[in-house]
Formats: structure tokens, C-alpha cells, sequence
């Protein structure tokens, strides 16, 4: 079906591709960002809602920094676009090529520990900065499911 070459033919067919336009790119960023603040706050309010029912805290209210909170957002937001983008860069170079399972498993395995690493890190080591603000549980839920919903309805209008 593909003929001897089936590199040539998916570099072929990627060649015919149009070429994206600035405005569908903008809407692409911008679905990836809404959804990736969407899910991160949707975890992050149901994990905290779970860890009070189970650990049966005193107090509800969470407290957020509104300089760390921007800080985060702001290097998270990057490295998720890089680690995506170099997957994307690893799914390419490894697709054609005769690679042994096992190799290509302590490559994805060593990729995801750094990944993880990475983002563990930064969120251990940055410091509370700027103002804080306490804000009941559930209302990162619901931020996480408007954003969510967002994204989703920009997923559909393109």
C-alpha cells in the first residue's frame, strides 16, 4: 500500500499539508493553555477536596500566593509546551526507526522521571510570594471545570 518507502510516502503526504494560519495557531495555544490550567485546577481542587474528607481536616479554606501562583503558571505553562513539543520531536525520530523495546521503554521511562522531576521540583523549591489570598476548597473545582469547558468549547468552534 505504501510501497518500499513508507518514510518518503508520510513525508509526502506532510508536504501536501496546508500551512496553519497565524489565527488557527492562537486558537491552538490557547486551547492548550485553557485546558492544561483547567486540569491542573480541577486535580488540584479535587485532590484537596479528598486529602480533607479523608484526613478530616479542621479547616477548609486554601491558601494561595498570588506571586507564586503567577510564578508557576508562568514556567509551568512554557514547560508543558516543551515537553510536548519535544515528544512530539521523539515520536518523529523514533517512528521509522528499528529500535528494541526495551530501549525505547528506558527512553520513555528516563523522559518521564525528568518530566516529573522537573515539575516536583519546582513546585518544592519556589518560595510564597506576593499576597495571600484563602479561598474555599471547591473553588478550584469549579475554576477547573469553567476552564475545562472552555477549552472545549474552543475545541469546537475550530
Amino acid at each position: 500500500m505504501f510501497g518500499n518507502d513508507p518514510k518518503a510516502y508520510a513525508e509526502d503526504i506532510v508536504g501536501e499539508l496546508p500551512s496553519m494560519m497565524t489565527k488557527e495557531k492562537l486558537s491552538l495555544i490557547s486551547i492548550g493553555i485553557l485546558a492544561f490550567l483547567g486540569v491542573s485546577a480541577l486535580f488540584t481542587g479535587i485532590g484537596d477536596l479528598l486529602a480533607f474528607i479523608i484526613m478530616d481536616q479542621s479547616e477548609s479554606p486554601r491558601t494561595i500566593y498570588i506571586g507564586s501562583f503567577l510564578l508557576k503558571t508562568g514556567i509551568f505553562i512554557p514547560l508543558a509546551f516543551f515537553f510536548t513539543y519535544v515528544t512530539i520531536q521523539y515520536l518523529r525520530w523514533s517512528t521509522f526507526r528499528k529500535i528494541k523495546r526495551s530501549t525505547e521503554f528506558i527512553i520513555t521511562f528516563l523522559f518521564g522521571g525528568v518530566m516529573f522531576l522537573v515539575y516536583f521540583l519546582l513546585i518544592l523549591f519556589l518560595p510564597e510570594l506576593g499576597p495571600e489570598v484563602s479561598m474555599p476548597l471547591y473553588v478550584s473545582v469549579i475554576a477547573g471545570i469553567v476552564l475545562s469547558i472552555s477549552a472545549w468549547v474552543l475545541i469546537k468552534e475550530s
